[in-house]
């Protein structure tokens, strides 16, 4: 069963940061790294959900079909994916090649970038400058920080408590220390305690909040909730 509240959070977080102006190579590499960090989770397909910010960011190029370097090679295969009627998505896979990330709704071909069609296209070159350029890795917990600033500015609690809460089992890879040294994660706090987020309760997957005996017992998840 997909985690889809791993799924709403990285949608409303594209949402928040493509209404935020920034410039578009650095929403390229944000979104980058939001789809990397829901792919460690057990979700499904969430690109459609916000396909035309993706698209306006040079994250996903949308193209023709026959644009695919392989299309004139493989005509059959591309034949009977253009052919059939398909209202989902159907990820791109000519024989003997393999799946290369990219993926096809009628009537376009899209290709995200990092992806192994992304870096043909730019060993071709058909994508050049900026569009070649890979995206800059950043730690999940800064982009947790940026996400819930915007958030707080619209008044966003719910978002807020949905990234600390998601943020725990990035933080249970690291000792107590190194969390109470992360500068991070220190406003981070500060700001979800400014907001008092954490009082907007869910019961659902790993939006719940754990037991008290949990927190005693771990001393991590302790300090986690413990904002005072």
């Amino acid at each position: 069963m997909s985690q889809h509240e791993v799924e709403e959070l990285v949608e409303l977080s594209v949402r928040a940061l493509a209404a935020s102006g920034r410039p578009q190579q650095e929403l390229r590499s944000l979104y980058w790294n939001l789809f990397e960090y829901e792919g460690l989770f057990d979700t499904g397909f969430t690109q459609f959900r916000t396909i035309d910010d993706l698209v306006a960011a040079r994250f996903v190029y949308k193209m023709a079909l026959d644009e695919h370097p392989d299309f004139f090679a493989q005509r059959d295969y591309f034949a009977e994916l253009r052919g059939v009627d398909r209202s989902g998505v159907t990820f791109v896979e000519p024989p003997d090649k393999g799946m290369d990330g990219s993926y096809y709704k009628v009537p376009h071909l899209y290709c995200p970038v990092g992806s192994s069609l992304w870096k043909r296209l730019v060993d071709l070159g058909r994508l050049s400058g900026a569009d070649a350029e890979p995206p800059r890795p950043i730690d999940v917990m800064t982009i947790a920080l940026d996400v819930a600033r915007l958030a707080e500015g619209k008044g966003n609690r719910e978002l807020i408590g949905m990234w600390y809460r998601l943020l725990l089992p990035h933080a249970f890879e690291q000792e107590l220390d190194e969390l109470r040294a992360n500068t991070t994660l220190t406003e981070l706090r500060a700001l979800v305690k400014r907001t008092d987020a954490l009082a907007i309760k869910t019961d659902y997957g790993m939006l719940r909040d754990p037991p008290p005996e949990d927190r005693d017992e771990i001393p991590v998840l302790g300090w986690w909730f413990d904002l005072a």
